[in-house]
């Protein structure tokens, strides 16, 4: 499957402040660098936004009159939550046309030149660190906290980290959370990386589950990249990448890991892969994925090890060209033009062309090597047969003997 397919953890319902939050965020968002509002802002003057205050009311049971009263009513009483008193500061920012700053309360413009907007350092706020898991779920916290990666404040960057690795693989694999990560990763030091480096060894399967679903592909493509320069890290995603060869290889989404690691890893860092190519070579070319898999390796593969590879196959050819998927890595091989290695399929194949030829996969690889250099092989078996007819009205053996006659 190329789905994620681990259980995720169930998603913890954000709470009604942090709600009203997101649709704040929605009303101001990213394109206006402005952190004041207008009075006719429809948000604040909204009817639910005013209910929200007086649903939140706690008013006193009953009022005792004695000698102390001076005779003013208490003063009704808000809940203590930090969320919802950072809502309202930022509903008065508004109104008053200035910013608000958790850290430091509201301000006037010329104080404040962050260039964000109230919604995104809302994100701030010690009491919705906490949610930073979840946010990253949706499609404005995910954008509101890659504005906040993009400050490079190690801070921020530290208490985002925190909570994202706590449910690193949902985050890699969401439709939103895997931007956080991917920007997360290319600003994370030695220190950060180590620990997510743990996480996957703790956790293997779920990395390779991880490697097979759309968006955390992508995420590991990042990962990767990103541990490129360093020995260790990206020798252990090799290691963990041989265990899972064959499932990967066989993943249509899976298999990027692998070419990820061919084109961005040396040939020694990435011998362990090309170990297991040779050992599961002809059974992942047997494969109706992994014959797909294994021609993307062969084309980004290089050195002694990918010349391993092609003898292997070459050496298989009267297997693979009657296999039904087999046979397009056979003709990957012929098609790169290596003399040695046309050389030695078409030599293999002799004896068989005509057999091959009323076949419709053995027909195609017969195509090819009529077309390589290696084609006397083939003219000199089908000039001295005695089916030519047969092969002449036959549904696959007559494009062999067209393609055949338009040789020069």
């Amino acid at each position: 499957m190329d789905s994620y397919s681990t259980t995720k953890k169930p998603t913890t319902p954000l709470p009604f402040s942090l709600q009203k939050f997101l649709e704040l965020f929605l009303n101001d968002g990213f394109e206006n660098n402005s952190v004041g509002f207008s009075r006719n802002d429809p948000f604040h003057s909204s009817f639910e936004n005013l209910d929200s205050s007086f649903r939140n009311l706690q008013l006193t049971d009953h009022i005792t009159v004695d000698d102390t009263s001076n005779g003013e009513f208490p003063v009704p009483a808000f809940p203590q939550d930090k969320s919802l008193l950072v809502h309202q500061q930022m509903s008065k920012a508004r109104f008053e046309d200035k910013v608000y700053v958790p850290s430091e309360g509201i301000q006037d413009r010329s104080c404040c030149n962050t260039g964000f907007t109230n919604a995104q350092l809302f994100f701030l706020s010690p009491s919705l660190i906490e949610h930073i898991g979840n946010i990253s779920h949706t499609g404005p916290g995910s954008h509101c906290l890659q504005k906040i990666l993009s400050l490079r404040n190690p801070s921020y960057t530290w208490q985002i980290f925190e909570r994202i690795v706590e449910s690193m693989f949902d985050v890699m694999t969401d439709k939103y959370g895997h931007f956080v990560f991917e920007n997360l990763i290319m600003i994370c030091n030695n220190t950060q990386l180590e620990i997510i480096m743990e996480e996957i060894l703790n956790q293997p399967e779920k990395f390779i589950e991880t490697c097979k679903n759309n968006y955390g592909a992508s995420s590991v493509n990042k990962l990767i990249i990103k541990v490129a320069s360093s020995e260790t890290m990206s020798t252990t995603l090799v290691v963990i990448f041989s265990l899972g060869f064959y499932k990967l290889m066989t993943c249509r989404i899976g298999s990027f890991a692998i070419v990820s690691c061919l084109k961005f890893l040396d040939i020694k860092k990435n011998g362990l892969l090309y170990e297991e190519a040779i050992k599961k070579c002809l059974t992942i070319a047997c494969d109706v994925v992994g014959c797909v898999s294994l021609n993307k390796f062969i084309e980004f593969s290089k050195g002694a090890r990918r010349e391993e590879i092609l003898r292997l196959i070459s050496e298989n050819s009267v297997f693979l060209a009657q296999d039904p998927f087999g046979n397009y890595v056979l003709q990957k091989v012929i098609d790169l033009h290596a003399p040695v290695f046309t050389e030695l399929i078409c030599n293999r194949l002799q004896g068989h062309y005509v057999r091959l030829s009323l076949q419709k996969t053995g027909s195609r690889v017969v195509e090819r090597c009529i077309c390589s250099p290696g084609r006397d092989y083939v003219l000199e078996e089908l000039a001295h047969s005695t089916t030519l007819i047969r092969l002449a009205t036959d549904q696959h053996g007559n494009y062999v003997l067209q393609t055949a006659l338009k040789v020069p």
